[in-house]
């Protein structure tokens, strides 16, 4: 609020313990502007939190505060940072709207409560597909924890293996560099891409180290399941 001060000087600013009490002389112009982008600020940055908060402690209290805190975290940053996500705009123009027409006093709780019913709804359902991908972020590490323990149990049946990659091909060289016949190693499948087929073919052999020749064309994705799964075997060169 002091920021809007010093930037508009037809606003006027006093403290007392429970509100902010502003005087303008027109809510029309820069300083009627400022008003408004003033109180959106608070309400993205003070109202806005609260209510995700109270919303995932009332609806998701069996996580633990760890989960909800990084929840909520991330929803804010898919808020905040999203460009067509907040729709500024609409709620500026709701701010400017209710201090013409309604009152001259506006409580930011009631304000989200009663005049941004679709964007708390829309609040809501981001905090739910954050809820959403934090579970399946759960699951996909415990995938990788079995497939990492199935692998360090495992024999190794080759020492070195290289894995390259030439026109959308990977091939797997063993350390004498002669070629691993990945196809030898698994029945035809149609769906089986071919990442699928070198990674299914790693867990089987098991090998004690693996240089990854990196290029531009690899696949990040697949480069990092490898290296979860693999740790410290792997070695990735460019």
């Amino acid at each position: 609020m002091h920021q809007v001060n010093a930037s508009c000087k037809d606003i006027e600013l006093a403290d007392d313990e429970n509100f902010v009490k502003i005087k303008v002389d027109s809510l029309d112009g820069a300083a009627g502007e400022s008003l408004c982008e003033a109180v959106f600020d608070v309400i993205e940055q003070v109202g806005q939190p609260r209510y995700i908060a109270l919303y995932l402690n009332r609806h998701y209290d069996f996580l633990s505060e760890e989960i909800r805190c990084s929840v909520l975290i991330n929803t804010l940053k898919e808020l905040w940072f999203c460009e067509d996500i907040f729709l500024r705009d609409q709620i500026m123009e709701r701010i400017k709207q209710y201090l013409k027409e309604e009152s001259d006093t506006l409580l930011i709780d009631g304000f989200i409560d009663f005049r941004l019913k679709e964007f708390r709804q829309f609040w809501r359902n981001k905090v739910d597909e954050n809820i959403g991908k934090c579970f399946a972020r759960s699951e996909y590490d415990e995938f990788i924890d079995l497939l990492r323990a199935y692998v360090n149990l495992r024999p190794a049946t080759v020492g070195l293996v290289h894995i390259l990659q030439r026109e959308g091909e990977y091939l797997m060289l063993d350390e004498a560099g002669k070629a691993i016949d990945v196809k030898e190693l698994f029945e035809e499948d149609d769906v089986r891409t071919v990442e699928d087929e070198v990674f299914s073919a790693l867990l089987a052999i098991a090998p004690t180290r693996i240089i990854f020749h990196k290029s531009g064309k690899t696949n990040a994705i697949f480069l990092k399941l490898v290296q979860s799964v693999f740790e410290s075997r792997v070695h990735v060169v460019e």
